[in-house]
């Protein structure tokens, strides 16, 4: 017996006329469609959840070092103060813009995420004062590193370190509560390249 015809006997429609067991199958259709639609909604809300979430990991991937140790490598300590510059206004635009973030259906109007950058963006500004220190003592010694630049950046670095760690595990945690596979944020992190 047939899903049709156990429905018709269910519905009391067996030996139903044709344009009843057309209006039937069409029922059916419909709710197979409606359990379609809400599939490609689940489906849409978990892409779009992933979207949010790789776009704030983006931007906190940014604010990074990059171009100021590329910069002290050759020594252009210019370049370096300039760069470390750029960073401190990325973390002031970043902290604004984080502040103005509005709470996001995809993700149940949940604003840890958010709450965890803007916190890691204003410690990681607030280290950038030790950086340019970093960078004038190695002006001075003319990119000698000496034994006060390297507890400088002995310090930096765990400091800058435990901030990341901090970060990394709110964004997993954020990942986990919400069912977001780490691969599809990092492949969201990627495409923007």
């Amino acid at each position: 017996m047939s899903i049709i015809d156990v429905v018709k006997k269910l519905l009391g429609l067996a030996g139903a006329d044709s344009a009843t067991q057309a209006a039937v199958g069409g029922i059916m259709q419909s709710v197979s469609a409606s359990r379609q639609a809400a599939e490609n909604e689940d489906m849409l809300d978990a892409y779009s959840a992933q979207q949010y979430t790789s776009k704030i990991a983006w931007q906190v991937a940014d604010l990074n070092l990059e171009y100021v140790q590329e910069a002290l490598l050759k020594k252009d300590y210019d370049y370096a103060v300039y760069n470390m510059e750029g960073l401190e206004e990325s973390c002031r635009d970043f902290i604004q813009e984080m502040r103005e973030e509005e709470p996001d259906e995809d993700v149940g109007g949940d604003m840890t995420l958010v709450q965890a950058a803007k916190a890691h963006a204003e410690a990681f500004a607030k280290l950038l004062p030790s950086l340019r220190k970093i960078i004038e003592l190695y002006r001075a010694s003319n990119g000698e590193k000496t034994p006060e630049i390297e507890a400088a950046q002995e310090a930096f670095n765990r400091e800058n370190t435990a901030l990341t760690d901090e970060w990394n595990n709110a964004l997993n945690a954020f990942m986990a509560k919400h069912n977001i596979p780490a691969e599809s944020v990092l492949e969201g992190m990627a495409d923007r390249d």
